[in-house]
């Protein structure tokens, strides 16, 4: 009897999710109930081996909040996905922005490539736009220092 309830307790015990665990909040993010405090839990855990499944996450979802999430890893996994953000529209700014001051950020060489402006910038459909790239351009040059 003793055995069936430790063999019990461990089959239990293993059901139970570990919140410090980012495999426990990786599997949340195709949950649509729980996909938001999944990002939030992933970005306070700060551990390297989330940053793949937000990638692919925000593959499906283009949401500016899970891009903003995968920048505070600083990754260089992520200057891809930050490069294919960098597109300036009036419906993808903000994914934009976020992209253009991640890619500054990132301590990866070949993330401030696509940041500096091969011409000069050209104000777009909204008013911020212009100043998002100056200061992508200003990060660049302040990390040529």
């Amino acid at each position: 009897m003793r055995r069936f309830s430790m063999l019990a307790l461990l089959l239990l015990g293993g059901c139970v999710s570990d919140p410090r665990d980012p495999n426990t909040w990786i599997k949340k993010l195709n949950n649509p109930v729980e996909q938001k405090d999944a990002v939030r839990e992933l970005v306070k855990l700060k551990d390297p081996v989330a940053v793949p499944p937000l990638i692919e996450f925000y593959g499906k979802n283009h949401d500016p909040e899970v891009l903003k999430a995968i920048a505070t890893f600083k990754d260089k996994r992520a200057v891809p996905t930050m490069i294919d953000s960098l597109e300036f529209s009036e419906e993808s700014f903000d994914n934009a922005a976020t992209a253009a001051a991640a890619l500054g950020e990132t301590p990866e060489p070949s993330a401030v490539d696509p940041v500096e402006p091969d011409e000069p910038a050209v104000p777009l459909a909204h008013d911020d736009s212009a100043m998002v790239a100056t200061m992508a351009s200003n990060r660049h040059e302040a990390g040529r220092r």
